[in-house]
């Protein structure tokens, strides 16, 4: 959560990425929900649509589906959450999340708003962006780290086998190049690891210090905004 309380970067950084973990891995609660056309609540349609940023085209797939279950079909209704759910769209908090989604620019927003949403939606991706460059550095360093230990582990199992007296002619050789190949690898991870080490904390201090730019232009996101956003 941003607020302007007197937090450590690290509290920050730690709360507004369980936020995005939750945003990404759970999504719009709509997505890949089939609803029939006869239970089809044509005011709340509107209204998820309107919240996800949708054009107002997308009525008309509806309209076509329901068409081919001979279902009744209410514009008006839908258009009028339609238009209630884009006030949540255009609003800076809709053009934060949606940016923070990582959804494409609908321009569903009347013109008036759209340069206001685009600078929103911009912080938005731009958070996106910044934690998942962190996840990924991290991700890297931490599979370098494993890997070096497993080699490790094989140089040592490689060895313990290059040395049995009992080893036909290839069989030496084959374990000579086992040898020889996790010793490579052992050279090449002790040599990556140290920058993949920079690179990950170069990457927390990039984006510790964007939550810090965003809280200082009151930027909030709290854990009921979140559910919000999730259950839109």
């Amino acid at each position: 959560m941003f607020s302007k309380r007197s937090n450590s970067q690290r509290g920050y950084s730690g709360i507004i990425h369980a936020a995005i973990v939750s945003l990404f891995a759970i999504g719009c609660a709509s997505d890949g929900v089939t609803i029939s056309c006869l239970d089809m609540d044509w005011h709340d349609i509107g209204r998820r649509d309107g919240i996800a940023g949708e054009k107002k085209t997308r009525f008309e797939d509806h309209a076509k589906k329901c068409e081919k279950e001979n279902a009744p079909i209410n514009a008006s209704v839908y258009f009028d959450g339609y238009e209630k759910g884009l006030l949540t769209y255009c609003a800076p908090e809709g053009a934060f999340t949606a940016g923070l989604r990582g959804e494409d620019f609908g321009d569903a927003c009347a013109p008036g708003l759209e340069n206001a949403f685009l600078s929103d939606f911009e912080q938005g991706r731009q958070l996106r962006h910044h934690t998942k460059t962190a996840d990924r550095t991290k991700e890297n360093h931490r599979r370098a780290k494993r890997a070096l230990e497993r080699h490790e582990n094989s140089l040592a199992t490689a060895t313990s086998r290059y040395e049995d007296p009992y080893l036909s002619g290839g069989e030496r050789y084959a374990a000579r190049q086992d040898v020889e190949y996790h010793r490579r690898e052992i050279e090449r991870y002790t040599a990556d690891i140290p920058k993949l080490k920079a690179q990950a904390a170069e990457a927390r201090e990039t984006l510790a210090a964007f939550i810090v730019i965003l809280e200082a232009e009151g930027r909030t996101i709290t854990p009921a905004d979140s559910q919000q956003h999730l259950a839109d």
